[in-house]
């Protein structure tokens, strides 16, 4: 009986730390690839995105819904910026290289990234 009881606890803490709908695959440091652009790099914690380029960065909170990042922006060096942005978002097949684009702002070309960790 004590063993099913800290079993059961035990699988309560586990299911209750874990983060709903992430794509592990996302976590770690993406560069962007296009050398016209100003560098961006990407970094995705299980809880958190951190955005840096030349001029700035922001601190995202992030979730998932298919193949779409929800983001919330907490903090930005940035003087103005939307508080919520969304990407749709795939991988290459060797999922080494990341496709994203901006759903909720004026389009703009297709962001290539890859992963440098």
């Amino acid at each position: 009986m004590k063993h099913l009881i800290k079993t059961i606890i035990s699988s309560l803490i586990i299911f209750s730390c874990a983060h709903p709908n992430i794509d592990k695959r996302l976590l770690g440091e993406w560069e962007n690839t296009m050398k016209k652009n100003s560098p961006i790099k990407l970094i995705f914690y299980k809880d958190s995105l951190i955005t840096n380029t030349i001029i700035g960065h922001t601190v995202s909170r992030w979730d998932l819904e298919q193949n779409k990042i929800n983001l919330e922006i907490l903090k930005s060096s940035y003087s103005s910026f939307e508080k919520r942005v969304t990407y749709e978002y795939k991988f290459n097949s060797m999922e080494d290289t990341l496709t994203i684009m901006v759903l909720n702002s004026n389009p703009i070309d297709t962001l290539k990234f890859i992963r440098t960790d």
